[in-house]
């Protein structure tokens, strides 16, 4: 399944999976086997495609390409990683420890002002909100004032409410969880594929199939916080399984 663009797929395995094919080289920087970045995307993909994808990323500077050893590495530059963290924010929140606050937004936009509604529930899915009722989401993140910053800047002011709550008064708080998220499904897809691989010979192709299953259900991961998540979270043991064996096979 091919969810984000390709540029999007090798910026974020770039990241997720930052050490497993990496090299420290001058200046005690960290790059990245240029030959082995086809790792990263999808089974099939073609090699002048992934060539076009990374000549973008180079001219967007969010990538740069170095000789070291007579060995060509490619590297994250700080746009890239700029952009990344832009992109999926919600990545380095989850090793954090949860302040225990609940951001709520509310709203209530006219239908003649629709399109601003959808990209403010764009922004707000972006954020790891989920959807709670019909125009009200909730998050576990600290980002208040992102929303708020970006309402005041689309004129939405006076249409949608942030609110920032110590306690939410639930019988069912792990169903509520569960509704608005469906972690357990997420929490599933990474049992099966961390089952699928565990006593599994790799080579290059299943490496490459593995790790795009894994980005395939992140991208649907909402990251939250270790203490709203199910115990064992499989997303973690998958994750380092197979950057075990990426390591191991490389």
């Amino acid at each position: 399944m091919n969810k984000f663009r390709i540029t999007d797929r090798l910026l974020l395995a770039l990241i997720v999976f930052e050490d497993m094919f990496d090299k420290v080289v001058g200046g005690g920087s960290r790059a990245y086997h240029a030959r082995k970045l086809f790792l990263y995307t999808p089974p099939g993909y073609k090699g002048s495609s992934l060539s076009a994808a990374l000549h973008r990323l180079r001219d967007r500077n969010e990538l740069e390409r170095i000789e070291y050893k007579k060995e060509r590495f490619i590297r994250l530059t700080k746009e890239g990683k700029k952009k990344a963290k832009e992109t999926w924010p919600i990545l380095k929140w989850q090793q954090q420890k949860w302040d225990g606050l609940w951001r709520m937004v509310m709203f209530d936009i006219k239908e003649k002002d629709r399109t601003k509604r959808i990209l403010l529930q764009r922004m707000l899915k972006d954020l790891g909100f989920g959807q709670m009722q019909k125009s009200v989401y909730i998050s576990c993140y600290n980002v208040a004032d992102d929303v708020y910053q970006y309402i005041k800047k689309v004129g939405l002011t006076e249409n949608v409410f942030v609110l920032v709550n110590k306690q939410m008064y639930i019988d069912k708080f792990n169903q509520l969880v569960e509704e608005i998220w469906g972690i357990k499904k997420i929490n599933n897809q990474y049992r099966q594929l961390y089952k699928s691989i565990k006593k599994k010979r790799i080579n290059s192709l299943y490496l490459q199939k593995i790790i795009n299953d894994y980005l395939d259900i992140m991208v649907d991961d909402p990251c939250l916080p270790l203490e709203l998540l199910p115990k064992p979270w499989h997303g973690f043991k998958v994750k380092e399984l197979i950057k075990k064996k990426g390591k191991l096979h490389i």
